[in-house]
């Protein structure tokens, strides 16, 4: 008896740890779910929602459906692989009626990419390029990546879609040099919308490495905001980050060997525009307990060429008392001088 015990506790850890190997969620994938025929399916489990990204990576964009989710999901900090690849990106449509939230979601490595900018890759959804995440809170999560990455908790990297009424609550992010970091987007590129979207008590932390930060660009809200070439209009409006409830959470490049003249690129929407970039960036929040939770008090809502972008409007920062409109590192005081 003592053996067959024994036994079936060996393979019980190794399923537990091939499962942690390969970013599954215990409880292995689940695609039983899945046919070729219905436009929306409903999910509840962990191993369901592994089950869409695999089914993603495997070719199934689910262009026009929906993913439904009806039952708060634990990813219990197992090692998430992103739905979305850089051949197959995500175009569906995640929601939920009710508000449900994916709680310790933990992403280690990254999607290996070549379209994003020469950048890889690492979020929720990897990948989205049209469809949406709606309605959905995200508790808890960790990313921890490497060098050149789109990150964030949401979507690494965006190019169409839109995301809304989506929270991230205590998430720590952490990524190295030339990387595009936020809360809700690591990159937008071309098209695509965030709007209505609440980050509170989150940490963005991005390592320089002693080199010069050109290409790192940390958000709360979405790390760059950019395009290359011929593109349509993007949006981030009516986002808030709140950060006052939480006095150790911050955005910050460290170790960087800063070129004369410029700005660093942390905003406490967004990380960088781009210049001659197409969109609007309107009616968004941000919250501070202190001005230094924004790169040691250098940084505003927005940092980039916000002079030469339209819908640029009603924007507006706090911290204790004190308020500002607009705030932009190329038109504006820093936050720390004008808080004084």
């Amino acid at each position: 008896m003592k053996k067959i015990i024994g036994l079936l506790l060996s393979v019980i850890l190794l399923f537990v740890f091939i499962a942690c190997d390969e970013g599954i969620p215990v409880g292995g994938v689940d695609t039983e779910w899945y046919n070729d025929t219905d436009r929306s399916f409903s999910l509840r489990t962990a191993a369901e929602l592994a089950g869409l990204s695999e089914l993603v990576e495997n070719g199934e964009d689910f262009d026009g459906r929906t993913i439904a989710l009806l039952e708060n999901i634990d990813l219990n900090g197992i090692s998430w692989k992103p739905i979305g690849t850089e051949e197959t990106p995500f175009k569906g449509i995640i929601q939920s009626e009710n508000g449900i939230t994916i709680s310790n979601l933990s992403i280690a490595s990254e999607i290996q990419s070549t379209i994003a900018d020469g950048q890889h890759v690492a979020g929720f959804i990897g990948f989205l390029g049209g469809g949406g995440v709606k309605n959905i809170t995200f508790a808890d999560a960790r990313i921890s990546v490497g060098e050149d990455v789109a990150a964030a908790v949401v979507a690494g990297f965006m190019n169409g879609g839109v995301i809304e009424e989506v929270t991230v609550n205590n998430a720590d992010i952490r990524g190295g040099w030339n990387s595009d970091m936020g809360a809700i987007a690591g990159k937008l590129y071309d098209s695509g919308s965030i709007t209505d979207c609440v980050v509170t008590g989150t940490s963005i932390i991005l390592d320089a490495g002693n080199r010069t930060y050109s290409g790192c660009n940390i958000g709360g809200i979405v790390g760059s905001f950019s395009h290359e070439g011929e593109e349509t209009a993007k949006t981030i409006s009516g986002n808030e980050v709140d950060l006052s409830g939480d006095p150790e959470a911050e955005f910050a490049i460290l170790d960087y060997m800063k070129e004369e003249g410029m700005p660093l690129p942390v905003g406490g929407i967004i990380g960088q525009i781009g210049g001659n970039t197409n969109g609007t960036v309107s009616g968004n929040t941000l919250v501070l307990a202190d001005a230094d939770q924004i790169a040691k008090g250098n940084g505003g809502i927005v940092t980039g060429y916000s002079q030469e972008f339209y819908g640029y409007s009603a924007n507006k920062g706090s911290c204790g008392d004190k308020t500002w409109e607009n705030e932009s590192n190329y038109d504006s005081p820093v936050v720390s001088e004008k808080l004084r």
